[in-house]
């Protein structure tokens, strides 16, 4: 437990403002490296294209050519997407959730 002087701000461990701070922390480092990689392609006349695929639930990285805006490489690849899409759907089907 952390308690400032004037025994204002007062942490308990595991508390829900720790768990915000951390979660706000985790954001703000994938943000930085999300700008860090997106950059690095640049100079091969390719950017990255990084987003979250929701029916996988699983980050999707794309490489695409700047010049002529196609796509050269996807991460992963668009027919393991869709494997774990299958296993997804048919683990919701076998287990459904309890209520």
């Amino acid at each position: 437990m952390r308690i400032d002087r004037n025994y204002t701000n007062i942490q308990i461990p595991g508390s829900t403002q720790q768990r915000a701070e951390k979660h706000k922390n985790i954001e703000s480092h994938h943000t930085h490296q999300k700008q860090t990689i997106s950059h690095v392609p640049r100079h091969f006349n390719h950017k990255m294209e990084i987003e979250i695929n929701q029916d996988i639930q699983r980050v999707v990285i794309k490489v695409v050519d700047t010049k002529s805006d196609k796509v050269i490489k996807v991460m992963p690849p668009v027919a393991l997407q869709k494997v774990y899409a299958y296993v997804r759907r048919m683990i919701k089907e076998l287990y459904p959730p309890t209520k």
